[in-house]
């Protein structure tokens, strides 16, 4: 959503919605999330990737997804008429470049303090 949002021009007042912070990014792989354990005082974190796909039957399902996520937010304070602009931007792009599944990639972890 991210990439398609910043070229569907997802700005109010020239502050973009989807602040620069976005603390998920840190886990994005093993490595980081065992370093997180680890300075959280953990000795051994157990740290498992996962790779996953999720279909479309259409790319309107996208936009399903996005309300269905934490990104709800920034498009209910868009307003009506830019969230129309940014879902026919974002499913227009899935549709045009053949987008039938999303990459839902995961990490797993467990560990004892």
């Amino acid at each position: 959503m991210v990439s398609a949002t910043r070229r569907s021009g997802i700005f109010r007042g020239g502050i973009y919605l989807v602040g620069a912070f976005r603390p998920w990014t840190r886990l994005t792989d093993p490595a980081a999330l065992t370093r997180l354990f680890h300075d959280g005082g953990a000795a051994t974190p157990t740290v498992e990737a996962e790779d996953g796909t999720h279909p479309l039957a259409d790319p309107d399902d996208w936009w399903k997804i996005v309300l269905g996520t934490g990104y709800r937010a920034t498009v209910e304070r868009l307003g009506a008429a830019a969230a129309r602009r940014v879902r026919a931007a974002s499913v227009g792009h899935l549709r045009s470049h053949g987008v039938a599944e999303l990459r839902t990639n995961v990490v797993y972890a467990r560990a004892r303090r």
